[in-house]
């Protein structure tokens, strides 16, 4: 890992030290409305609000939060109609591959939270869930980390982008999902999406 943190650690602390307080403002009340959509849904689906957040989580790989957030309510309406998960065209479904809507659809039908796995969808979920410490590493931050347009990469590269992220953070006296969610709202000022 060390050797990848050398390389990440500067493009991050560049990117954090140059958010404004307007931009870590903005990325509160990005945490405060998302908590307020799963609530919603929490709600409609008539399930716990940490169900929710995972579900929501579990949907979240590839897809932007605006299409996660629709991916969800669709779930959570055939789950209240009674219906079977159908995926595929036309199914109003939006996912990388099936199985991230399909451990959704599971969890939000009682199922293990532990189904919801993986560094950047179990960040995510802890986030939700009020954990402002952990790391959600999605495109946007591997792309300042890595200065390229890859959209994954492996775990010792994620874990040095998680602790140069944590470093960058705890340097500027802000939490690190404070930190993620101002990168993503700057990323969408760019032309970039949330996902």
């Amino acid at each position: 890992m060390s050797d990848y943190l050398v390389d990440y650690i500067q493009p991050v602390h560049d990117a954090v030290k140059s958010l404004t307080l307007e931009e870590l403002a903005d990325g509160r009340a990005w945490w405060d409305d998302a908590k307020h959509q799963v609530r919603d849904l929490a709600e409609i689906a008539g399930v716990d609000y940490i169900r929710m957040a995972y579900a929501v989580a579990a949907a979240s790989p590839g897809i932007a939060w605006s299409g996660t957030l629709r991916t969800v309510s669709r779930l959570v309406g055939l789950m209240l109609d009674g219906k079977p998960l159908v995926l595929g065209p036309g199914s109003g479904i939006e996912s990388l591959g099936h199985r991230p809507a399909q451990t959704a659809w599971a969890i939000l039908n009682g199922g293990d939270l532990s189904l919801c796995r993986g560094p950047k969808v179990t960040a995510l979920a802890a986030n939700l869930n009020g954990n402002m410490h952990k790391v959600t590493v999605d495109r946007h931050i591997i792309r300042i980390a890595t200065g390229d347009n890859r959209q994954q990469v492996g775990l010792k590269r994620l874990e040095a982008i998680q602790v140069a992220v944590m470093t960058a953070a705890y340097v500027y006296e802000v939490e690190p999902a404070l930190v993620m969610a101002a990168l993503w709202i700057r990323s969408a000022k760019d032309g970039g999406s949330h996902g």
